[in-house]
């Protein structure tokens, strides 16, 4: 429903900072909904302030057009990120992959966390965690983007159990089946981005929405160690407790996961970091585009939207 692009915003004295801009598409930016539901996401995310989630700085109005002012992140997407893999015929190295769903997890155990001014829980489930929404900078640092169809109270629509929310072969059961989530739903979803990027691919996948549905609803979750020999039988068994469909036996926190994630790649001693991420990225990518990086996931087509500072700033 949104589209996004890379801009400059302007400020005194030759101030120029490279942001990103979130719109609403053209076809939906007259709909009193979709304009609710866009200007709640603004107002959800501005004090969401997480290393590991993209910021938000500004909600702001501009010729009757609504407009999130954001952080620009130079890198890909998971999406981009494991499709240059595909096609140099790598394999991502197991730690690297245990390591970005970790960062992940630190973003969505903030985010679930999080609470309004009174200390009351905002009850935050993300339901779009998803390979196009996790983005790695060349630095090396791991964003969780685009809370767009969260659920949180108070700030948006929340249609569960009328309509389906996310993407299909990144659903948790409960959102395939149009039961209501909270936020073992992502952590589901986060056990499916784990998996896929140490398979290579996704093993709920299908032809078609429908299809991958139904799989995750009814595919018995393969042993790991007989499709990859990396993956041992702890790594085996975090993915196990991501993917269990039965709520009480899948992890119950964010927290929790992040601490057998982080468990599995340091308790041995030293073990990935944002600077070992980002030279690896580098490299990868470098390979096939050595004059150049890629262009950021943020961009569609070549666009550039051209903000000025007052837009950015002036009270509305």
């Amino acid at each position: 429903m949104g589209i996004v692009y890379e801009a400059e915003q302007h400020g005194a004295h030759g101030f120029v900072k490279r942001i990103a801009i979130k719109v609403i598409r053209q076809q939906y930016a007259r709909q009193p909904e979709f304009i609710a539901n866009f200007i709640g996401e603004a107002k959800l995310v501005a004090d969401l302030i997480h290393t590991n989630i993209v910021q938000t700085y500004h909600l702001g109005e501009a010729h009757g057009i609504y407009f999130i002012a954001m952080e620009l992140i130079r890198g890909v997407n998971l999406e981009q990120f494991t499709q240059q893999h595909a096609q140099q015929g790598r394999r991502l190295p197991k730690e690297l992959a245990v390591f970005i769903v970790s960062r992940v997890a630190r973003g969505l155990a903030y985010a679930h966390a999080k609470t309004d001014r009174d200390g009351k829980p905002l009850g935050i489930v993300h339901r779009d965690v998803s390979f196009k929404n996790i983005l790695i900078a060349f630095e090396g640092d791991v964003k969780l983007t685009d809370f767009g169809i969260a659920k949180a109270r108070g700030y948006l629509t929340d249609q569960e159990g009328e309509v389906v929310a996310g993407k299909a072969d990144f659903m948790s059961p409960e959102q395939a089946s149009f039961q209501k989530t909270d936020k073992r739903s992502d952590l589901f979803s986060a056990g499916i981005v784990l998996a896929h990027l140490l398979l290579g691919y996704n093993i709920f996948k299908a032809a078609t929405a429908d299809e991958s549905r139904r799989r995750i609803l009814e595919m018995p979750v393969p042993d790991f160690r007989k499709l990859d020999d990396r993956i041992d039988d702890r790594l085996n068994a975090i993915l196990h407790k991501a993917l269990a469909r039965d709520l009480n036996q899948r992890y119950s926190s964010a927290d929790e996961l992040l601490y057998d994630l982080e468990h599995y790649i340091y308790h041995a001693g030293y073990g990935p970091t944002n600077e070992t991420l980002g030279r690896y990225i580098r490299e990868l990518f470098d390979n096939s585009a050595p004059k150049a990086h890629p262009p950021s996931p943020l961009l569609e087509q070549s666009t550039r939207l051209m903000v000025r500072a007052e837009h950015l700033s002036r009270p509305r």
